[in-house]
Parts: C-alpha cells; sequence; structure tokens
C-alpha cells in the first residue's frame, strides 16, 4: 500500500511551506509539494490573494455582464477580452510541469474551459441591429456558463487558502499531480481557453449575421431615415 501524505503535506503538522512529503513507494522522486494555497493564487510560493487578483477576476467575469442588454459586436469589443487575456497570462503562467499527471490535468481544465466558452456564444442571441452591426445579447445559461470557468481560478484559491489545502493535496496525491504550477496553469487555461472560446465564435457569428443580414437592415434604415426626413431616393 502506498503511504499516505506525510508530515510536510499541507494540514498535516509541519504543512505550509516548510516541508515536503516523501514520494509515494514505486514513484520517482522529486518529492511532493507542500500545498498550502498560495500556488492557487499567483502561481508562485508566499502569493496570496490579493487586490490585484480580485480585480483580473472581476474583469473576467464583468465581460459577460457588458452584453446582458445587448452590445455591438465590433473590433474593439472583441480585442479588449484577448488583451486582458494576454496580461493574465503574463502574470500567471509560469511554465507547464510534465512529470506525473500535470499535463493532462492542464488539458482537461483548458478543454473544459474552451468547451464552456463554446457554450457560452452558442446561448447567446446574435441579430443584427437596424444598420446592420451584429449584436450579442447574453441571457442567464450563458452568464452562469461564463461564470463558471472564468471565476473557478480565484474560487479555487480561496477554498485553498481557507482550509481546503489539505483536501487538494490528498486529490493531487491520489493522482499523482506532482506540482502546485500544474494547478495554476490549469485553472488560468480554463478562464483564458473559455475567453478564447466564446469571443471567437462571437466573432465568426457576427460575421455571419453581417454578411446574411447586414445589407437589408442597413438599407431599411436608409429608408427610414430619409422618409423621416421627407427626402425618399431609390
Amino acid at each position: 500500500m502506498e503511504p499516505g501524505p506525510g508530515p510536510g503535506w499541507a494540514g498535516g503538522p509541519g504543512g505550509g511551506d516548510r516541508g515536503v512529503a516523501g514520494p509515494p513507494a514505486g514513484r520517482g522522486g522529486g518529492g511532493w509539494p507542500a500545498l498550502d494555497g498560495s500556488c492557487f493564487a499567483g502561481g508562485h510560493p508566499g502569493h496570496v490573494v490579493n487586490v490585484t487578483d480580485y480585480l483580473f477576476s472581476a474583469v473576467f467575469i464583468a465581460l459577460i455582464f457588458r452584453q446582458v442588454r445587448g452590445r455591438r459586436l465590433t473590433a474593439k469589443g472583441l480585442l479588449l477580452p484577448v488583451v486582458i487575456v494576454a496580461v493574465a497570462a503574463d502574470r500567471y503562467l509560469h511554465g507547464f510541469p510534465s512529470g506525473g499527471n500535470n499535463l493532462l490535468l492542464v488539458g482537461v481544465c483548458a478543454g473544459t474551459g474552451l468547451v464552456l466558452g463554446i457554450a457560452s456564444a452558442l446561448v447567446t442571441r446574435v441579430y443584427a441591429d437596424s444598420d446592420g452591426t451584429p449584436v450579442a445579447k447574453a441571457g442567464p445559461i450563458a452568464i452562469v456558463l461564463w461564470i463558471v470557468g472564468t471565476g473557478s481560478r480565484l474560487t479555487f484559491a480561496l477554498y485553498a487558502t481557507h482550509g481546503g489545502a489539505a483536501a487538494i493535496g490528498r486529490f493531487s496525491h491520489s493522482y499523482d499531480i506532482t506540482s502546485q504550477t500544474a494547478w495554476t496553469s490549469a485553472l488560468v487555461l480554463m478562464a483564458l481557453t473559455e475567453v478564447v472560446g466564446r469571443y471567437g465564435l462571437l466573432a465568426l457569428r457576427g460575421l455571419a449575421v453581417r454578411g446574411s443580414g447586414g445589407p437589408p437592415a442597413a438599407e431599411q434604415a436608409r429608408r427610414r431615415r430619409a422618409a423621416r426626413a421627407g427626402t425618399i431616393g431609390g
């Protein structure tokens, strides 16, 4: 039987940053990380959830609320999430550890985020306004799907730093997740791929709406303006 988490595992005596539990029998060395929750916030030891972390998460979540009442899909509006993604990636991603099942964890979370983003875009209404510009209007289901993905990192960080680190450590031990960085990378990529999935699909749907319904709608708007001015022309 494999030994359980050693005394250096978070939640046990001597847990936190100081100790490292010995590797399970039959597996290579390298040690097991002492998970104290700091890794789930900023991706490096000693980092705790701070104002900047809350701000990034709030901005991610707020992106979809900009579309609750309907918002035009402009190049600027579609590029804004991409810029935020780039800044977040630079702050939080510090490599992809390949030991154990670390890459599997990263891949599963990234894939989950992509699916959530695509699903959120699919249940968002996209239509052309009076002048043919595509508009996206997010409903309750789209909002829930979006928050599940983009808010997962902060939620997990808060859980880890408020009593959940020991449970996360046991899960990591059981499923051969050997690096703190793997958790950080997985949860950050889950949020980032959801952003890419949602806004990438919204851009494609917007182009389709513009191509199919844009010109007639624009012509109708032109005629209405001309009618109000009393100068209807061909």
